[in-house]
């Protein structure tokens, strides 16, 4: 069961609980599990840049990455035409 999928079952009470944020390998393996050719660099990028409206990024030694459980869900179901939740 991908992390989507796992979220997707549970009350938004119960993601922000459970899982508010996802790290960068976990963002990388549910995005491989819907078929994006991604890696940790080309994702911690991606947030750097603001090209995921889900996560927030800075520069410091290395790249530093918050990627918000909740947004994320809407953004795969927007992109992948999932069902919505209820």
């Amino acid at each position: 069961m991908t992390i989507t999928e796992m979220l997707r079952t549970m009350t938004v009470e119960e993601v922000i609980a459970a899982k508010p944020v996802l790290s960068v390998s976990e963002l990388e393996a549910d995005l491989k599990s819907h078929g994006v050719r991604t890696s940790p660099m080309k994702i911690r990028a991606m947030i750097r840049h603001r090209q995921y409206p889900f996560a927030v990024g800075y520069q410091e030694k290395t790249t530093q990455c918050e990627i918000y459980t909740k947004p994320y869900i809407e953004y795969i179901d927007k992109m992948f035409g999932l069902p919505q939740r209820a």
